[in-house]
């Protein structure tokens, strides 16, 4: 198996030996091919459904940075070669992608919040643009009440923050920060089902994002998330 076989497994060396920082990995992503597992006889249709693992508990659909190291790791499965902003604009928000997962290759989870930015590359927005998250101008007070009403009920929610997220000129979103208790990938599609129902409900200004807290991680997002006002439980 020949490794680094391509210009994306290169910059995966680079990222691993530290001569590029994970941010850098990150904006350089958009337009990078990976080869996704998918489920048996979808490969050729239009709507593909993407095979899924779990990593702590979180969903996420493995992606490989090519067929030599998906072949590797997860055998002659059926698959599709698909651009990476591609993937993630397919994907709900509440997915992660995991790449190269249990590959021989360097690999890394990449959360859902790394997703919307992938995602953001499929509108345009050129690689390495700024990330902007605060607070938005004018709250959607119905919404959020909403929203902790259908928070409480899940049972896992510790807190919840909320604001707003601008990636370049991209069309901002509006987004939920959420720290949970389980850890489980039920309850995670429980509260992000629960976001998704209380703001299909309202006519709001931007589309709503969830992005899961991981206290031990930093995909350059989770600091900036933390210092939003907390909308659950109000303070």
């Amino acid at each position: 198996m020949t490794f680094p076989d391509n210009d994306f497994e290169r910059l995966l060396v680079e990222a691993k030996a530290g001569r590029i920082s994970g941010e850098e990995l990150l904006s350089a992503m958009p337009d990078q091919i990976v080869y996704a597992p998918v489920v048996a006889d979808s490969a050729h249709s239009a709507t593909a459904s993407f095979a899924t693992t779990e990593i702590d508990g979180a969903p996420f659909v493995p992606a490989y940075s090519s067929e030599e190291q998906l072949v590797g790791a997860a055998g002659e499965i059926p698959r599709i070669k698909i651009l990476m902003r591609e993937l993630a604009g397919l994907l709900p928000t509440q997915i992660g992608i995991a790449l190269n997962w249990r590959g021989s290759a360097p690999g890394l989870p990449i959360m859902p919040a790394g997703v919307a930015r992938l995602k953001a590359g499929s509108s345009g927005t050129a690689a390495g643009s700024e990330v902007r998250i605060g607070e938005p101008a004018r709250r959607p007070k119905e919404f959020l009440d909403a929203l902790a009403t259908r928070l409480s009920s899940t049972g896992s929610v510790r807190s919840a923050r909320f604001g707003l997220m601008q990636v370049g000129d991209s069309q901002p979103v509006f987004v939920v920060g959420i720290d949970e208790s389980q850890g489980t990938a039920a309850a995670r599609s429980e509260i992000a089902e629960s976001i998704a129902q209380s703001a299909s409900a309202f006519a709001l200004e931007f589309q709503v994002e969830t992005y899961f807290i991981d206290p031990n991680g930093d995909d350059g997002f989770r600091h900036e998330i933390e210092s939003l006002p907390q909308v659950y439980p109000a303070g």
